[in-house]
């Protein structure tokens, strides 16, 4: 994530960059991994890009890859699905 971060700020300064965290147990959890990658960006390009999203760790996203549909369509009752809504 921070490579992309990294390239793609240099090339674009003015773009706004988001953060979604994905594949955590809790809220929790992403809330320290987004601490740890925001402390991490601002350290490299000297920004902190807002967290817009977490998603929870979902075998249903697995499953709707498998099949090439989205988690959305094949599973929208799921976890990751309510994250995404």
């Amino acid at each position: 994530a921070l490579a992309f971060i990294k390239v793609t700020n240099q090339r674009n300064p003015d773009l706004p960059l988001y953060i979604v965290v994905n594949r955590v147990n809790s809220d929790t959890h992403g809330k320290k991994v987004y601490a740890k990658l925001a402390g991490s960006c601002y350290r490299l390009i000297n920004k902190i890009p807002p967290l817009v999203g977490i998603i929870h760790q979902d075998c249903c996203v697995s499953e709707s890859i498998l099949k090439r549909t989205s988690t959305l369509s094949s599973h929208p009752a799921s976890q990751a699905a309510r994250d995404i809504e």
